[in-house]
């Protein structure tokens, strides 16, 4: 076997893996969040989740593992509008580059160089 069929093969192995382990990780979130359910409901208990997401009026409420988690929305909404800016400049400074093109910045390093070496 070639050098590049055994890549290929070794890629497809590999995407087999990681798709079969993400089915699992799914088959056995939903199984704990199912019996966690099931039992809640034999028991009448109502407070505590294994894991679980709700949304209220001015927070979020993360369960896992039988801790409960308050997060305001405010701050959620400040993380969010920090990632936006920083992407925003990120993609501005993308779009700049291309827009003076990369082969000129290219050029301009090489010419320097050459430049030196005279």
């Amino acid at each position: 076997m070639s050098r590049k069929k055994a890549k290929i093969e070794h890629r497809k192995h590999k995407k087999k893996v990681i798709l079969s382990l993400a089915i699992i990780f799914i088959f056995l979130w939903v199984g704990v969040v199912a019996v966690d359910y099931a039992v809640r409901d034999m028991l009448g208990i109502e407070d505590t989740k294994v894991l679980g997401f709700e949304v209220r009026q001015e927070e979020y409420v993360v369960f896992t593992l039988g801790n409960i988690r308050y997060i305001e929305k405010e701050a959620v909404e400040e993380k969010i509008q920090n990632i936006q800016q920083q992407l925003y400049t990120i993609l501005e400074r993308i779009k700049n580059v291309k827009m003076s093109g990369i082969t000129d910045i290219f050029f301009e390093v090489t010419t320097n160089y050459k430049n030196s070496m005279i």
